[in-house]
């Protein structure tokens, strides 16, 4: 498993954007 690739870090990003619309959006 690597840590920190270009995907991951971009994964991570988006993840997060999605998580905190996520929680506006209830």
């Amino acid at each position: 498993m690597r840590s920190r690739s270009n995907s991951g870090v971009k994964l991570d990003s988006y993840v997060r954007m999605v998580q905190k619309r996520s929680s506006v959006t209830r």
